[in-house]
């Protein structure tokens, strides 16, 4: 795998009572026709993760383009400075962190993988993340930022969140994936994480 994905894999935290935030990666960083700078990244067919949520490819190189907001890596940052973990929760898995570079920020840990958490047969990405989450996250404050797929849930869609990741408190933030992850949700998950910070310190 190449240097630039190879990061760490998120393990069980301890009881720091750090607050995590996990960021999908479709949707909510990479979104077409905003305007965002466009990158393209060479992909490994190898390093991809085995799972049933991407299309199979030819062995070989991929040529992806992805569009990204730099204000995202500077809020990125700046969460890493106040003391937040920030990880990947996406079907990128490690490949994710090819993109750190273009937001300038240094490779994350994996919030999720199927090396460790498997998708069952029917799972869709956002149930396989959720339970992944909540299997690493447990009882540990946790910020979830997705488009959850576009699904629409028949009950409050937070409550259903609430109910996959059981730690305490969860905070999961919807994103509009024609519009990415905005400043307004951004402030949201600053002021959150604040709050979470000195709680632990208190």
């Amino acid at each position: 795998m190449s240097p630039e994905i190879n990061a760490p894999t998120m393990t069980r935290p301890t009881s720091t009572g750090r607050p995590i935030v996990a960021l999908d990666v479709d949707g909510v960083l990479n979104v077409r026709g905003v305007g965002w700078p466009a990158h393209t990244v060479a992909v490994v067919e190898a390093d991809l993760p085995d799972h049933p949520f991407r299309r199979q490819h030819p062995g070989g190189t991929l040529e992806l383009t992805v569009h990204l907001n730099p204000a995202h890596g500077r809020w990125i940052r700046r969460l890493q400075a106040a003391g937040a973990e920030v990880v990947w929760a996406t079907t990128w898995e490690a490949t994710a962190n090819l993109l750190a570079p273009h937001l300038g920020i240094g490779p994350l840990p994996i919030g999720v993988e199927t090396a460790s958490f498997p998708p069952g047969l029917t799972e869709t990405p956002t149930s396989w993340k959720g339970g992944a989450l909540s299997e690493r996250c447990a009882g540990q404050p946790l910020c979830w930022i997705d488009d959850f797929n576009g699904h629409t849930f028949h009950q409050p869609w937070q409550r259903w969140v609430g109910g996959i990741v059981d730690p305490s408190p969860t905070l999961a933030i919807r994103v509009d994936r024609s519009r990415g992850l905005t400043s307004a949700q951004m402030g949201h998950v600053t002021r959150w994480v604040r709050q979470q910070l000195a709680t632990v310190k208190a």
